[in-house]
């Protein structure tokens, strides 16, 4: 291996294209400058030539399904669902499950808001609102 005492040696062992990697082996011929990234200078890495990868977060609006879902605030998590849904297909980022969830809490939450309304409903067309007639509670005359 190969150490010139301006830089540490590679604790992976040496590069293929290293001249003094393979002994058996005589070096590669010279390759013209354009063929060599320009190294950066001492103490700064060298510039990275490709945009950031995502980072590969769970997406906010499944989240925000999730735990509007779990409040029972029954349309909310629907909405928030299906938005979160199209974003982490579209970005790749993980968190469909939790849309999914929220969706189906907020389902739930809907049909159980519907079945309370329904039942309120019924019970007070059976009451017989006469019967709270004021009148009825007049104190008698002494």
């Amino acid at each position: 291996m190969s150490h010139d005492g301006g830089t540490p040696p590679n604790p992976y062992g040496p590069r293929p294209d290293d001249p003094g990697a393979h002994p058996h082996q005589s070096p590669p011929p010279h390759q013209g400058p354009s063929q060599h990234p320009q190294a950066a200078p001492y103490g700064h890495p060298a510039p990275y030539p490709y945009p950031h990868p995502p980072s590969g977060g769970t997406d906010g609006f499944s989240v925000a399904a999730l735990v509007t879902g779990i409040l029972g605030m029954a349309i909310i998590p629907v909405v928030l669902g299906i938005i979160g849904l199209v974003r982490v297909g579209r970005t790749g980022e993980s968190g469909r499950g939790m849309a999914i969830a929220g969706i189906v809490l907020g389902a739930i939450w809907i049909v159980l808001w519907l079945v309370i309304i329904l039942v309120g409903v019924a019970f007070l067309s059976e009451v017989d609102w006469n019967e709270f007639d004021p009148s009825v509670y007049e104190r008698p005359r002494v």
